[in-house]
């Protein structure tokens, strides 16, 4: 098996499909179970060599056998990508979550690569319907187990924009019952206690983190499943669907504007911070100069308050010792001032 894996994989690089399907065909006469990478492999030869159509068809025999793997949609994708049909595309990505297999950037790049080799008049719908996919396979939401303590508290974060949809879902298994708040950024939105399952969807009206807080008052610990999802993942959209006789290529398209709405409000959300951010570390800049000015010049004139306090105490203090030295000795100090004149007059004094 693994030599015909080889084989395969070399023939793709040489672009031999043909060859690559007599090598798939032999295994089966030799009754040997094809494994999924040696279907990837010759879909890639088929892809490879431009017969797109013939790896439909080993991706449909795959399908038929065993489940596929991220790795043969790459391989089929990639086909649709080099021959440029974009609608295969778009079924396949679709497929891939019907299979519950994560979109990845590999899958998502082929599709776009293949939905943009049409027209110019046509890029930017064909690119729309493809990155409808990356986003949903990129999609964060918040789905968790937590095994609670008892009297203890835990929250859980997510960022969202203004004006977007939040949807809270809470059950615990064991029959236990638990408290839950929903916080916003400045405010308390929803709040519930003694409750063994809540349900509850709003609008957020400020952007930001809002906190799921969970609070087991219970003396036992609590089993808790907790979903939280935000923005179009929130949305029933078979619903709108049905309401306004929407078409799948409008849902997809209605995802993507949603999805970018709040893109955007996040960004302008970030923009706002880190203004504010800026105008804070300027006006914290601003002072610490003018705090490192005012000490420059307190110090400067503390200390030349210091060397005029000084110099006046010491005039002071020797003045008053000269004055207590010829208080204690008056003959010394008759004799100093007899000394003193006798001294021969100076020229000046002439």
């Amino acid at each position: 098996m693994s030599g015909s894996l080889a084989a395969i994989t070399a023939s793709t690089q040489l672009r031999r499909w043909s060859h690559a399907l007599d090598l798939l065909e032999s295994s089966r006469h030799l009754r040997l179970k094809p494994s999924a990478a040696l279907y990837t492999a010759a879909i890639d030869a088929c892809g490879a060599g431009g017969r797109w159509a013939a790896a439909v068809k080993l991706f449909d025999e795959l399908q038929s056998m065993m489940t596929p793997d991220v790795a043969c949609f790459g391989a089929v994708i990639s086909a649709f990508s080099t021959g440029a049909v974009w609608e295969r595309c778009l079924s396949t990505l679709t497929s891939m979550s019907e299979w519950r297999i994560d979109v990845n950037i590999a899958c998502a790049t082929e599709a776009v690569a293949a939905s943009c080799t049409g027209q110019r008049m046509k890029i930017s719908t064909r690119c729309r319907h493809v990155l409808v996919w990356l986003l949903l396979g990129c999609t964060e939401a918040i789905k968790v187990t937590v095994t609670l303590p008892a009297k203890e508290k835990k929250c859980f974060g997510e960022q969202a924009a203004r004006m977007e949809l939040l949807f809270v879902e809470l059950s615990v298994a064991d029959g236990s019952k638990v408290g839950v708040t929903v916080l916003s950024p400045h405010a308390t939105i929803f709040s519930e206690h003694d409750r063994q399952q809540v349900k509850t969807a709003f609008t957020t009206q400020e952007a930001g983190p809002h906190w799921v807080c969970i609070q087991n008052d219970a003396p036992s610990a609590a089993e808790v499943l907790l979903t939280v999802l935000l923005g179009p993942e929130a949305k029933d959209y078979s619903q709108v669907a049905k309401k306004e006789h929407l078409e799948e290529s409008q849902i997809a398209l209605r995802r993507v504007e949603e999805s970018l709405r709040n893109y955007h409000s996040n960004v302008l959300y970030i923009r706002a911070r880190e203004e504010r951010m800026r105008q804070t570390n300027d006006s914290t800049a601003s002072r610490v100069i003018f705090f490192c000015l005012f000490n420059v010049f307190l110090m400067i004139g503390v200390g030349g308050w210091q060397m005029l306090y000084f110099k006046r105490f010491f005039r002071l203090w020797l003045r008053k010792e000269t004055t207590s030295f010829m208080a204690a000795c008056p003959v010394t100090a008759k004799s100093l001032a007899g000394n003193t004149s006798h001294v021969a007059p100076t020229a000046n004094e002439r």
